[in-house]
C-alpha cells in the first residue's frame, strides 16, 4: 500500500548515495559506484527498469557504472555518463526524449552519435542540453515568447539549436563618423561555433546574401549623409535565421 510520510524516511541501509533526482512520481540516484538506481511510479515507464511495474524501493537501471548526473520530470528521464553520451527513457508522447520518435522506452537509449553534452536540464514535455562547445540545444514540445507578447508553441522530436543572443556589431575602429560608404565591421557573437552564416541590411527588409560567419567583415552603407542603421541577423547550424 502507498502511505504519506511527513518526516524524513530513510531509504534502505545504503550510505553511498552521490547523486539524487526527484520526478513528478519517481526518483532517480547515483551511487559512488556510478551505478544508477530508480524508484516510484512507473506508468510512464519513468524508472527505466525495462518493464511497467511500480518499484517500491530502489532498483538498479542496467548494469553500467558510469553514470555521471540526472534529470527527472514528469514522466521522463535523461542521464549523463562519464564519456559524454547523453541517455533518455519514459514517456515520449511530446517526443520529449529527442531521439527522433513519439514511442515510449522503458529502459535508456541513447540521444544520438554525440559524446560531448556536459548537462541537462527536464521542462514538462521538453529538455535543454548544453554541449562542451558552449551551444545549448532543446527538443520535445515547448513554449517560447516573442517580444513578451506572443506564445508560440513548436515540437522536435530531435535536438535543435537554441536561437543566437547577445551578439552585437561594432565599428572595425571604433569610428562613430565616417566620409566612406564602405565601412569596417566587428562581429561579435558569444558562441560562434554555433554560427554558419551570416547577412546584412540597411533596412531590416532587404537582405545580402548569406555569407560565411567571420568576426570582422566590411559592409556598404546606405547612399546619403545622416544617420545610418546597420542590421545584422545569423544562420544557424540548421539554417534558421536569427
Amino acid at each position: 500500500p502507498f502511505r504519506l510520510r511527513f518526516i524524513p524516511t530513510r531509504i534502505g541501509d545504503g550510505n553511498d548515495w552521490g547523486v539524487i533526482a526527484a520526478g513528478n512520481s519517481s526518483s532517480l540516484a547515483i551511487k559512488n559506484d556510478g551505478s544508477l538506481w530508480a524508484w516510484g511510479d512507473n506508468t510512464g515507464c519513468q524508472t527505466g527498469n525495462g518493464t511497467p511495474s511500480y518499484s517500491y524501493t530502489p532498483v538498479q537501471i542496467g548494469a553500467e557504472m558510469d553514470w555521471s548526473s540526472i534529470a527527472s520530470g514528469n514522466s521522463f528521464s535523461f542521464a549523463l555518463k562519464n564519456d559524454g553520451t547523453l541517455w533518455g527513457w519514459g514517456v515520449n508522447n511530446s517526443v520529449q526524449l529527442g531521439d527522433g520518435t513519439n514511442v515510449d522506452k522503458y529502459s535508456p537509449v541513447r540521444l544520438g552519435t554525440d559524446a560531448n553534452w556536459t548537462g541537462v536540464s527536464i521542462g514538462g514535455t521538453h529538455s535543454v542540453a548544453a554541449r562542451n562547445d558552449g551551444t545549448l540545444w532543446t527538443w520535445g514540445y515547448y513554449e517560447y515568447n516573442i517580444g513578451g507578447f506572443t506564445w508560440n508553441y513548436e515540437a522536435s522530436s530531435s535536438p535543435v539549436v537554441v536561437p543566437i543572443h547577445g551578439y552585437a556589431i561594432s565599428s572595425l575602429n571604433g569610428e562613430e563618423t565616417t566620409n566612406s560608404q564602405t565601412i569596417g565591421l566587428n562581429v561579435n557573437v558569444p558562441n560562434p561555433g554555433n554560427v554558419s552564416a551570416m547577412q546584412f541590411s540597411n533596412d531590416k527588409i532587404n537582405w545580402s546574401a548569406a555569407v560565411p560567419f567571420t568576426p570582422s567583415t566590411t559592409w556598404t552603407l546606405g547612399a546619403g549623409d545622416g544617420v545610418k542603421t546597420i542590421c545584422v541577423r545569423f544562420m544557424d547550424k540548421i539554417g534558421r535565421a536569427h
